[in-house]
């Protein structure tokens, strides 16, 4: 994964698909400095793209093109990409490790008096396990498909390997 300074940019191509992912999330339209809204949002990365949309991530998904195909001036008098093009800013945020803290091909086992909510839709390990953790949980479960499962235990919970397709953890 490329990485820039704090404040730095650099183009990254698109290619129809969102490099810069927090489940595609559009931050904002023209903003001056696209990192304090990424930065607030806890995210590593923003990108400034077509006129003045920033997107926002922690993932950079995109393979690096020059400098000549990012040239859309943005109102802010900042670069804005291009069409499928993002100027790249770091924000200074480190991003959360692969799977977000939570283990590949493992499962949460040996818990007192389980219970858990419905499976919801998250993109990927990382997402879940933020979701989990601002729900309370004691323990996360995901697979994937995108189901993640909010787990609540009084205790014993650990993460057992062996698992293929399934990322967990226990808070």
């Amino acid at each position: 994964m490329a990485r820039w300074p704090s404040g730095t940019s650099a183009p990254g191509g698109n290619h129809n698909h969102r490099e810069l992912n927090k489940a595609g999330r559009l931050l904002f339209l023209v903003r001056p400095h696209p990192q304090e809204p990424a930065r607030a949002n806890g995210l590593a990365y923003a990108g400034l793209q077509w006129y003045g949309q920033c997107w926002g991530g922690n993932e950079l998904r995109y393979t690096q093109v020059g400098a000549q195909e990012c040239n859309t001036p943005c109102p802010s008098g900042q670069i804005c990409g291009e069409a499928w093009r993002n100027s790249i800013y770091a924000t200074g945020n480190t991003p959360p490790p692969p799977g977000g803290g939570m283990q590949a091909d493992s499962a949460v086992r040996g818990c007192s008096d389980w219970t858990w909510w419905s499976p919801v839709y998250q993109p990927d390990p990382g997402a879940c396990y933020n979701h989990c953790a601002q729900n309370g949980a004691n323990s996360c479960e995901w697979n994937v498909n995108g189901d993640c499962y909010v787990e609540f235990a009084s205790g014993g919970c650990s993460v057992q390997g062996g698992f293929p397709g399934w990322w967990s953890a226990v808070f």
